[in-house]
């Protein structure tokens, strides 16, 4: 989901050629509402849907629109959008009929769901649909499930933090990491991008600092414990290709990643990463 400025805009693309689908929309590209950004995208392939979370008019929101078309669902809170003031949506995540959506209300974490046919935040979860870690940390910028549990990493003043909460209640699962949460990797002054899970392990992206120099990594951590993985936990990356084409002289030039998906989920040993959101289809 690319941005322009102040406008949300979203492509559709040939996964194989790259080639914008003209039947979207247009002309293959989607400019939705202004004055704001779209920051991540989830298909709902078996009901011809594609949600987008970010903000538009100093409001979280989130957009349903049909993936072969790019209209509008109108029935989606009677206009086709969704929007809570203040803050942003950064990370959204879908399982069965309900959405996930995770951000920042202006000053610290939040995490809402919603009823995905509807648009109305599901007053079950948290306090009337919305689970915050208020005076602990800044915004979420990924979030994933996996069975009972969401997973959302996000930021705490100059520091990375990791939570492990229910997906029914809204509540910090404790005995993950402490108390339910994880914070670390020091000076992450831009924070963390998504959220992967596989069977045993989640991965996170984002950037870190060490000894003045900026890496972009991935964590490898343990979904029951948070523990990071003894063998693989943490992988640098430096690539120096942007913004220049090779030619960035420090990893500064580099921007953190966004975002990690796996293609296929039975081929373990491969990783995709991207430096804005995207899904496969």
């Amino acid at each position: 989901t690319p941005v322009a400025v102040n406008d949300w805009v979203m492509e559709k693309r040939s996964l194989t050629s790259g080639a914008l689908d003209t039947g979207f929309d247009t002309d293959g590209v989607l400019t939705g509402l202004t004055d704001g950004m779209a920051n991540d995208v989830v298909l709902d392939i078996p009901n011809n849907h594609v949600y987008i979370a970010g903000d538009a008019g100093s409001s979280r929101t989130i957009e349903k629109r049909l993936m072969t078309t790019g209209a509008y669902v109108t029935a989606f809170d009677t206009d086709g959008y969704a929007q809570v003031s203040g803050g942003t949506y950064n990370g959204l995540a879908m399982e069965g009929t309900s959405l996930y959506a995770a951000g920042g209300d202006g000053s610290d974490l939040v995490v809402q769901k919603y009823v995905a046919s509807s648009g109305a935040l599901d007053a079950t979860f948290g306090t009337a649909g919305t689970a915050t870690a208020a005076g602990v940390t800044t915004a979420a910028f990924g979030i994933a499930i996996g069975n009972d549990y969401i997973f959302t990493a996000g930021h705490s003043s100059t520091d990375w933090y990791l939570e492990k909460r229910s997906k029914g209640s809204g509540l910090i699962v404790r005995g993950f990491g402490s108390e339910g949460s994880i914070t670390g990797a020091s000076a992450t002054d831009i924070p963390y991008g998504g959220v992967l899970l596989d069977e045993d392990y989640l991965y996170i992206v984002g950037t870190t600092v060490l000894s003045s120099v900026r890496y972009q990594y991935v964590e490898k951590r343990a979904r029951s414990s948070g523990g990071l993985d003894e063998r693989n936990g943490v992988r640098m990356l430096c690539y120096q290709d942007y913004p220049n084409n090779g030619n960035a002289a420090t990893c500064d030039s580099d921007p953190p990643h966004d975002d990690i998906a796996r293609f296929d989920m039975t081929d373990p040993s491969r990783l995709f990463v991207g430096l804005s959101s995207f899904a496969f289809a």
